[in-house]
């Protein structure tokens, strides 16, 4: 009701409050946010919110992250960097921005790429850094055998310099999916990236 609403300050103050009462940052994510995300996205497709309401909520709720962000403890930096981003064709910001905090937490650097992410890109920007992990998200696939070409390219280059990477989002339930995106890890939840990224 909050996102829905555009209340950006309540939003945050209620995802801030639960931290502070002791509930795990993922778990914010993954039990609070994510599904009220699901919910406004299917209240859209049904027609039940207008475009401008989506909007409004996904705004609402990236600032709240924002915030949120800003009031967590410095964690001791353990010296090591990812990349997160959006797959090409994907406008969504809120899922590699939820990684992100998640793999801030757990003391790395992160450069954060944003939506609608040209893998041949990333792929330049893996063999200039070389980071210690690559986290991907998708919400949905366009075009899906491009996608397919430019990923083995960014495979070959992350297996030489042996980057893991993470993959997440709903397109990577299916099997099909998985095997022309092969990954070290098909997350389901924002807990499996902060254990993956702490192991």
């Amino acid at each position: 009701d909050l996102l829905i609403s555009g209340c950006e300050e309540e939003t945050a103050n209620f995802m801030i409050g639960a931290f502070l009462q002791g509930t795990e940052l993922t778990d914010i994510f993954d039990d609070l946010l994510s599904p009220a995300m699901r919910r406004i996205g299917d209240l859209w497709f049904k027609g039940e919110l207008s475009v401008a309401q989506e909007h409004l909520a996904s705004r609402a709720a990236h600032y709240a992250v924002h915030k949120l962000r800003t009031s967590l403890p410095l964690p001791e930096m353990k010296g090591k960097t990812a990349f997160c981003a959006a797959f090409e064709g994907d406008l969504h910001e809120l899922p590699s921005y939820l990684a992100q905090v998640t793999i801030e937490n757990e003391g790395w650097e992160v450069m954060n790429f944003g939506a609608n992410t040209p893998l041949f890109s990333l792929t330049e920007e893996a063999r200039q850094y070389a980071p210690q992990a690559i986290c991907l998200s998708a919400t949905y696939m366009t075009e899906i055998e491009r996608l397919a070409r430019d990923y083995r390219e960014l495979r070959e280059t992350t297996l030489k310099l042996k980057i893991p990477v993470i993959l997440g989002g709903k397109p990577f339930e299916d099997d099909n999916i998985r095997r022309r995106f092969p990954a070290e890890l098909y997350a389901e939840t924002f807990a499996e990236v902060g254990h993956f990224i702490e192991r």
